[in-house]
């Protein structure tokens, strides 16, 4: 077996360009460098870009149709050729993102007037054949477009200094045994309502079957040519590890997930590193960078659609989207049911990966309360997280409520066969309503039928446990007067034998 070590260096140059670069730069909100093998040693090498329409790059978003990235390639220290990708079809880019489909002409990317944001991408690629067997090879993309401008990330970024010149630095290890980059398929979502629950889930698939885990890593500015990269400064309190100001905020090291209630209109910086493993040895990493948009919700749709895990016909649910069980325990159901704060959205429902042997099937499709079902077996699961995705979509214009939403089912190891069963029924009886909803500080919970002795529990979007209370037989109602909870989402979720039952909170 021939062992390829590929270093992956992007980086995406902001307003002001070192000076071996022009002074204007192409305003990037997401890139990735990546590799597919496709036969011996030869790889195809792309560059993604997704580039922001708006006014304020229009002159040099321009040039990315003619754009020839160059990059450079290393074995070791020592520089060996400069590669030049070209662009694939069509040229002019595609337009991605959570605008409505009726609004898809009326973006920035049309008209420089629309105030609704745009962002198309721009794929380059080239094929290369690696010259030896035995080196290890570094692969640089260090902002050169073979054009006038450079690589410059989006405007206003908020989390990094602007006087730095700021780029993205990534490294990748892999074996060269039919060996691909992770594809990261979710590319829909860079816009993200103020004070409301968010996830982002970069929804990495790797073609080789190799396992991933997810870290948040700083960004990095560009050198000159091929030259060394350097970290970027963070300030207003973020970091790499924490790029987004929030009122909650957490990151999911198995999934790669970040779920967050931002609490300041923002645009942030995010880089991610994703390491493969197989057979317990890492064998390479790939990065993402990527913008997010905090956006105030008096101008777009300030509602989006969300799915928890409601109840299982085994395990144990431990958060909204993490339930864990035993590898003896069979066949089991997981149920889904897909809920936004506005009622009046009908939510479309599309798996985006699923694991081996499951199926996934959904009732009410498209309509404001689908109900979803996740089949399985637990003799199909590895040791440790196995995770799949789910995509929900609602119908509101301009910006659509669009997320893709990462589920892990812990693995827990060897254990007697056990198994609860869980109805539909069991849950009807176990319903309840959170009136008002979305409230300012006082809400009541008021159960459909009389509460069956069980638990009553608050969580916040990271998962943490808030407020517990007992519930009995007789109670009809529970009022809540003043928490003192910040502004946000919450989990209401109602546990007891015969099911778990999960409400979302919006408190203003």
């Amino acid at each position: 077996m021939l062992n390829l070590r590929i270093s992956r260096f992007f980086a995406i140059l902001a307003v002001a360009i070192a000076s071996h670069f022009s002074s204007f730069a192409t305003h990037i909100v997401g890139l990735d460098l990546k590799y597919q093998h496709v036969s011996d040693s030869t790889y195809k090498i792309k560059l993604i870009a997704f580039a922001d329409c708006g006014p304020l790059s229009a002159t040099t978003f321009a040039t990315l149709p003619s754009a020839t990235p160059n990059v450079c390639v290393f074995v070791g220290s020592t520089l060996i050729t400069t590669l030049v990708l070209h662009i694939d079809s069509p040229s002019t880019g595609v337009l991605v993102g959570n605008v409505c489909t009726t609004d898809t002409g009326g973006t920035q990317c049309s008209s420089a007037s629309s105030r609704i944001p745009g962002i198309k991408k721009f794929v380059y690629e080239i094929d290369y054949t690696l010259p030896s067997s035995t080196s290890d090879y570094i692969f640089r993309f260090n902002g050169g477009m073979g054009i006038a401008a450079a690589t410059g990330r989006a405007a206003a970024l908020t989390n990094i200094s602007g006087s730095s010149t700021t780029s993205c630095s990534i490294a990748l290890d892999a074996s060269l045994g039919n060996n691909s980059s992770p594809d990261m398929i979710d590319i829909t979502n860079y816009f993200y309502p103020l004070n409301f629950l968010n996830f982002y889930t970069p929804s990495a698939i790797d073609p080789d079957g190799d396992s991933l885990v997810y870290s948040l890593v700083d960004a990095q500015s560009a050198g000159a040519g091929c030259g060394a990269t350097s970290t970027v400064t963070y300030v207003g309190g973020c970091s790499g590890a924490y790029p987004l100001l929030a009122s909650s905020y957490s990151f999911d090291a198995g999934s790669g997930q970040m779920v967050f209630v931002p609490n300041l209109t923002q645009r942030a910086l995010i880089d991610y590193k994703i390491s493969e493993y197989r057979h317990g040895s890492l064998i390479g990493t790939t990065f993402r960078e990527m913008s997010a948009l905090v956006y105030d919700t008096s101008l777009f749709n300030p509602s989006t659609p969300i799915g928890v895990l409601a109840n299982s016909t085994t395990g144990t649910i431990t958060d909204p989207t993490h339930i864990s069980m035993f590898d003896t325990m069979g066949a089991f159901a997981v149920m889904i049911f897909p809920f936004e704060t506005d009622t009046t959205q009908n939510i479309k429902v599309t798996p985006v990966s699923l694991p081996t042997g499951a199926t996934f099937v959904t009732i009410n499709d498209s309509t404001p309360h689908p109900r979803c079902t996740f089949t399985w077996n637990t003799s199909y699961m590895h040791s440790g997280a196995n995770i799949f995705y789910i995509n929900y979509k609602d119908d509101h214009c301009p910006i659509q409520g669009n997320v893709t939403i990462g589920y892990v089912i812990r693995n827990l190891g060897h254990r007697p066969f056990y198994s609860a069963s869980v109805t539909e029924t069991n849950r009807a009886e176990n319903d309840f309503s959170i009136v008002p909803n979305p409230a300012s500080c006082n809400f009541t919970v008021q159960f459909n039928n009389e509460a069956q002795d069980g638990i009553l529990s608050i969580i916040d979007c990271s998962g943490k446990l808030l407020m517990s209370r007992n519930v009995s037989g007789n109670m009809q109602s529970i009022q809540f007067n003043d928490l003192n909870l910040a502004p946000g989402t919450y989990f209401v979720r109602l546990t007891n034998n015969a099911s778990s039952v999960v409400k979302l909170l919006q408190l203003n």
